[in-house]
């Protein structure tokens, strides 16, 4: 029994060991150095960060937010993210700290409250940074992170040729994009910034734009067909997940999960062609001005959980094709101006209360008040005739000639009472 037992553990330690870049033998010296010598520029002038990476502690490939090659033993991976202590206040970094590892992939500084990074090199492929200067120029960087600061405007990116996916959402004073004409970038994000539709100009000149975020801005008028999709080329995206370096290669659209544009200032009508991305997860479109019809193509979205369109200005029926959305698990059609009856309570809208129909005065149906006889609403307002209009009209006249009346006497009342008294 015993012989059996032993292959078993050995397998098993054997696959740990290989499965985890963080159990390698020994990490290299020059690397083991320039960590510890980062601890003390994070630390400056008296703070307690990385407390776990010290001296007598010798395979650096072990310490917490460090990642290495499992053949090479080189750092690959430095998750140094929301780390300085935040009560020693903004900081610059010497960005040639980092010059000894030399394949280094991945370096997260994000939320450490950086003010600049300088003198750094070109050996970089991902970089996300909390702060950016125009003095950094990174041949080989392809992903650039500059998400939740306080810029006003874009960086000059020009020196970076390599550079293909920029991030700047949650950039509040972002309000110029100009530095963005002639890049060819393929994804771009710029959601939740205070942006208005004519700043991105310079996004719609990009020729190899393949994926794009602008939710939560303002950007006044439609601009569905300005993000048209058409090119079939692939774009490959990289970025960290769970401590893990990860990159995704495809068409974009065509397998796109979730599509958010809320919380702007669209107009004008949804286009149908939203109802051919087959593969939608979850599409919010709502708090904007969208008017129109909910386009009957939605029914096509087959694999879709979540459909988000409450709070904008959508007219006529709900489509009852819609009923056929088997996973659709929230579903809120809420204020808007639609009208006739909600779509049958049969599959998954047999689970949708009225807060999913609510605002919408002229709708009717179940979980809704009872539809009438000729399936309107009961609160169907009747359309005036000429009678009721003339009507009005009189009666507005004399009650308006009345109240004339009434204070011309009043007032002449008086100023005889006011001359008696004399």
């Amino acid at each position: 029994m015993k012989k059996n037992e032993k292959p078993s553990a050995l397998l098993l330690i054997l696959l740990e060991f290989c499965g985890s870049g963080r159990l390698s033998s020994a990490c290299i010296e020059p690397e083991r150095i320039g960590l510890i010598k980062l601890k003390a520029a994070f630390n400056l002038p008296n703070g307690s960060t990385f407390p776990w990476w010290r001296d007598d502690q010798g395979d650096c490939c072990r310490w917490e937010g460090v990642w290495c090659n499992n053949i090479s033993m080189r750092v690959t991976m430095l998750l140094l993210n929301d780390t300085r202590d935040s009560r020693l206040g903004p900081w610059s970094l010497n960005a040639s700290l980092f010059l000894p590892f030399e394949e280094l992939e991945a370096l997260d500084l994000g939320f450490n409250q950086l003010t600049d990074c300088r003198g750094v090199s070109s050996f970089l492929y991902f970089l996300p940074l909390a702060a950016f200067t125009e003095t950094l120029r990174l041949k080989r960087l392809q992903v650039l992170d500059l998400r939740t600061n306080e810029l006003t405007e874009v960086p000059s990116l020009h020196e970076l040729p390599s550079l293909n996916a920029l991030y700047l959402q949650f950039n509040y004073r972002l309000k110029n994009l100009s530095r963005l004409e002639g890049l060819k970038l393929e994804a771009v994000d710029v959601s939740f910034n205070h942006l208005a539709g004519d700043s991105l100009s310079a996004i719609w000149s990009m020729t190899s734009l393949k994926a794009l975020s602008i939710a939560g801005n303002q950007l006044g008028d439609s601009i569905f067909q300005e993000t048209a999709y058409t090119d079939d080329q692939l774009v490959e995206v990289k970025f960290i997940s769970k401590s893990r370096l990860e990159s995704y290669r495809g068409n974009i659209l065509e397998y796109m999960s979730g599509l958010d544009l809320s919380c702007n200032n669209l107009t004008g009508s949804i286009p149908q062609e939203i109802g051919y991305m087959i593969n939608l997860l979850i599409l919010n479109l709502s708090n904007n001005h969208l008017m129109g019809p909910i386009p009957s193509t939605f029914s096509g979205l087959k694999q879709i959980e979540s459909l988000d369109l409450s709070y904008n200005r959508l007219t006529g029926k709900i489509p009852p094709q819609l009923t056929e959305l088997s996973f659709l698990s929230i579903f809120t059609v809420a204020h808007n101006n639609l009208s006739g009856q909600t779509p049958e309570r049969k599959n998954q809208f047999a689970t949708f209360d009225e807060r999913s129909y609510e605002g919408n005065i002229f709708l009717c149906g179940p979980p809704l008040e009872s539809c009438n006889t000729s399936g309107q609403s009961p609160l169907t307002p009747p359309i005036p005739d000429q009678k009721e209009d003339y009507a009005f009209r009189d009666a507005f006249t004399w009650s308006f000639a009345g109240s004339y009346v009434i204070a011309f006497l009043g007032t002449v009342a008086f100023l005889f009472m006011l001359n008696f008294f004399r």
